[in-house]
């Protein structure tokens, strides 16, 4: 680590590509084995020292923090009690509302009484707010104040393919618990063992979870490939939900850099009619 930030400290961002390697090592468990700068650089930016300055393809460019950020930073350490208010303002203005465990998600013992404690400091000073979920009346979950004004319907012809790892999907037992949405992420499965695809994108549509999509793009093509598109069982065929859903499929396969979508498998039955060649679409849809 002392080398490796002699290195940045005198050569300027680097990129591990840079670095020639003096020994490999294992990497956080893995089969795999890597460069021990790697592991080094990665240290060094859990611990502040160095920042990521910018991206190339895949590779973070590391430099050093106070060449990253800009002079006016105050980078005094933190207080416990500010920075566990910090991080409930964060984890409460990604999550909307959210239930005590769900605020120290993945931390550890000593980290979550820190969290507790952070919460418990901004109910007082009216920053908080606890409440309930009709559905769940003797749950608490909390709330930013300014959060409250935000309470409208959510559009319906509005429908979105999440990210496994967006902040709405990624705490799956949070969206069992509020969205009744039994979601797991299958890149890590054994082909045989999937049950709806290799990156199966939640499907949002208005305030509720209603299937899932699994697509790989064909960038010679430019075509996006559906391999399967399955609605969640209590969702039924509706006149809104077809146009928002080609909506969504145009602007997915926009964001892919594709021309055209193809279907290939569509499920439970009544869906399968609901895509069809003469779909009014800017793009071609194939089937």
């Amino acid at each position: 680590m002392r080398r490796m930030l002699s290195l940045v400290r005198k050569r300027g961002p680097l990129m591990i590509s840079d670095v020639e390697s003096k020994a490999r090592v294992q990497q956080w468990g893995e089969e795999s084995v890597g460069k021990i700068e790697r592991r080094a650089l990665h240290e060094l930016w859990m611990q502040g020292e160095i920042m990521i300055r910018s991206r190339r393809g895949f590779q973070k460019v590391f430099d050093l923090s106070n060449r990253v950020l800009p002079s006016n930073t105050a980078l005094n350490f933190p207080g416990k009690r500010e920075s566990a208010e910090f991080h409930v303002r964060r984890a409460l203005r990604a999550l909307g509302v959210a239930r005590t465990q769900e605020l120290h998600y993945l931390q550890d013992a000593d980290r979550a009484d820190l969290v507790k404690n952070g919460l418990s400091s901004l109910i007082k000073s009216g920053e908080v707010v606890e409440c309930r979920v009709n559905e769940f009346p003797k749950v608490a979950v909390f709330v930013l104040k300014e959060a409250l004004d935000l309470t409208w319907p959510l559009r319906e012809n509005v429908m979105r393919f999440l990210s496994p790892f967006d902040n709405l999907t990624i705490q799956r037992k949070r969206l069992k618990w509020l969205f009744d949405f039994d979601y797991t992420v299958e890149i890590y499965m054994p082909a045989g063992k999937r049950k709806y695809g290799y990156f199966a994108l939640p499907i949002l549509w208005g305030d509720r979870l209603i299937g899932r999509l699994d697509a790989k793009a064909n960038r010679p093509d430019r075509r996006l490939v559906v391999n399967n598109l399955v609605f969640e069982p209590n969702i039924a065929v509706t006149e809104p939900l077809k146009p928002a859903l080609l909506e969504a499929l145009k602007d997915f396969t926009r964001f892919q850099n594709c021309d055209e979508w193809k279907i290939l498998r569509v499920e439970p039955k009544p869906f399968r009619n609901l895509l069809n060649k003469k779909s009014s679409s800017s793009l071609r849809p194939t089937h």
